[in-house]
């Protein structure tokens, strides 16, 4: 796992740089605070049964980036996640598009 810092502004230049193996897009957060993003997600409880969530990601690590690269209906905004963030909340794998 490496801290590499990526700058990108463009989805094209993140599919350059190797999609996946960087990082991971996220579309349309759907709620916000001064200092984080809360996107749509999947948590578990105890028992293993699983509700709908918000997964909260600090704007510091995200990066915004122009989508001109995905077509049907996608939004015109994304978000980078890196790969160390990602892998650093076991929840993350369960982000919902």
């Amino acid at each position: 796992m490496t801290n590499t810092k990526h700058r990108f502004t463009k989805v094209s230049e993140y599919i350059a740089a190797g999609a996946l193996e960087v990082g991971f897009l996220l579309e349309l957060p759907t709620r916000e605070t001064e200092k984080a993003l809360g996107f749509k997600g999947v948590k578990f409880n105890s028992y293993g049964n699983a509700y709908d969530a918000v997964i909260w990601l600090p704007k510091s690590q995200l990066q915004k980036l122009e989508n001109d690269f995905y077509t049907n209906d996608a939004p015109l905004v994304m978000w980078f996640c890196p790969s160390w963030l990602y892998a650093k909340n076991p929840t993350l794998g369960e982000v919902a598009a």
